[in-house]
């Protein structure tokens, strides 16, 4: 396959990825949990993915009382993370830092392990857009040793697949790899979306590596994945 091609499937596989991938997800409610939190969960993530910004601030609004009800502080972490899964959608990047920020604090507070990996790692995506890598490895790393420690696979890969990408955008190509290699390694075999971006990711490494043959490879798993899904 030539170079043109190859940039070309690579574009596609990375616009379909782009295209499935889910929102970012929020760990669930913790101790205490009813069916109204779990279910308003659920339609906040269901709005988000629709990109109905306004409903999804609104359910939020929802949980919060609800929070407040039932004296639930991790519930108002989970919708401030909503909230600032929202405002990054909608481009106001300040307001989406505060609420990552209030509900990495709140989970550090209650000790809510799995929270804070979502939260780290969502503040660390923000850091990077903005320029920041060196801070936005640290949070990915921070994020990634608290996934291992609490066994939460889908945060370990999404972590190290993070920290490939902050390689890449520093032009460290070896660590990047390898780090993406890392996150295929982690990822439930299910998740096959995710799967399928950090393919298109390594691809794109593999290029830049000049391992072209590694890159098709790549890119065909990936390509595979997408008609399957």
């Amino acid at each position: 396959m030539s170079r043109i091609g190859l940039a070309a499937l690579l574009f596609g596989c990375m616009i379909w990825a782009q295209s499935q991938a889910a929102t970012a997800d929020s760990p669930a409610l913790a101790v205490g949990n009813t069916a109204r939190a779990d279910q308003l969960q659920i339609q906040i993530r269901q709005a988000l993915e629709q990109l109905r910004l306004d409903d999804a601030d609104a359910l939020g609004e929802q949980l919060r009382e609800l929070a407040a009800a039932e004296q639930q502080p991790l519930w108002l972490a989970t919708a401030d993370y909503y909230a600032g899964v929202a405002a990054r959608r909608g481009g106001q990047t300040e307001r989406a830092l505060a609420y990552f920020e209030s509900s990495l604090k709140l989970r550090q507070q209650h000790d809510d392990k799995p929270g804070q990996v979502a939260s780290l790692n969502a503040l660390a995506t923000l850091h990077r857009r903005a320029g920041s890598l060196y801070q936005a490895l640290d949070e990915h790393t921070r994020a990634l040793q608290l996934a291992r420690e609490v066994g939460v696979a889908e945060g370990i890969a999404g972590s190290l697949a993070k920290i490939g990408r902050i390689y890449a955008e520093l032009d460290d190509l070896n660590p990047s790899a390898d780090y993406y290699r890392q996150a295929l390694d982690a990822l439930d075999p299910d998740e096959v979306i995710e799967r399928a971006d950090i393919l298109c990711d390594l691809g794109g490494i593999y290029v830049l590596q000049g391992k072209l043959e590694d890159a098709v490879a790549a890119v065909d798993q990936a390509v595979q994945l997408a008609e399957d899904s």
